[in-house]
């Protein structure tokens, strides 16, 4: 059997049947979250920007600064671009820091719970 260089073999029915089971697991895990209307890491992490955004806008300068400096510090290290870092980052701030409400799309998805 040849295959490409930096491919896995998938044509055994074990694996086929793994990769089912585990997209089933998958689907039935993101339903059973939807029905208890669980936030995920991504929604908590959303708002904690935006509220952590707010709040820095009313800190002294000087740890908005450091702020600054650290996240783009992080982003660096992880191997991001310094310029389009800094310009994402400032993308967001700019959107954050002049919305009054988290400038967040309703989950339609769990309307109708309230």
């Amino acid at each position: 059997m040849t295959r490409t260089p930096g491919t896995r073999p998938t044509g055994t029915r074990q694996a086929a049947t793994r990769r089912r089971e585990q997209r089933e697991r998958q689907q039935s895990y993101r339903d059973e979250m939807r029905e208890m209307r669980r936030p995920d890491r991504d929604d908590i992490a959303r708002v904690w920007l935006w509220r952590s955004i707010r709040m820095a806008m009313k800190a002294k300068e000087e740890h908005q600064d450091w702020m600054y400096q650290t996240i783009l510090e992080l982003l660096a290290a992880q191997g991001f671009d310094e310029r389009q870092s800094e310009s994402a980052l400032e993308e967001l701030i700019d959107r954050y820091s002049q919305a009054a409400k988290p400038p967040f799309r309703r989950k339609r998805h769990l309307k109708g719970a309230d």
